[in-house]
């Protein structure tokens, strides 16, 4: 996956991940907001407006709703997204 994003000239700053098994409970496995507040903490500058949210799963889409980042879906379409089936499709849709 990194070699077709370097390819497609799209640069990853860094990377986010909740550790948590789901008995756990924490505030960053998603749909819950955490990864993404961290990521706003670690990185200030960050425009949520501007930003780019992209996941295989209904919760990615049920956590970029909910900080109002623009989703989008690898796969079959759920809720508010936009479908997409690769980085080309995606870059068609940017």
């Amino acid at each position: 996956m990194l070699e077709e994003l370097i390819r497609n000239e799209i640069e990853i700053t860094d990377i986010f991940f909740c550790p948590h098994a789901k008995w756990e409970q924490c505030n960053c496995m998603k749909p819950e907001t955490g990864m993404v507040e961290v990521a706003l903490t670690k990185y200030p500058n960050i425009n949520l407006s501007e930003s780019l949210f992209i996941g295989d799963s209904p919760v990615d889409v049920e956590l970029a709703n909910q900080m109002n980042i623009k989703a989008f879906k690898i796969g079959l379409p759920y809720g508010n997204s936009t479908n997409v089936t690769s980085l080309y499709d995606l870059q068609k849709k940017l």
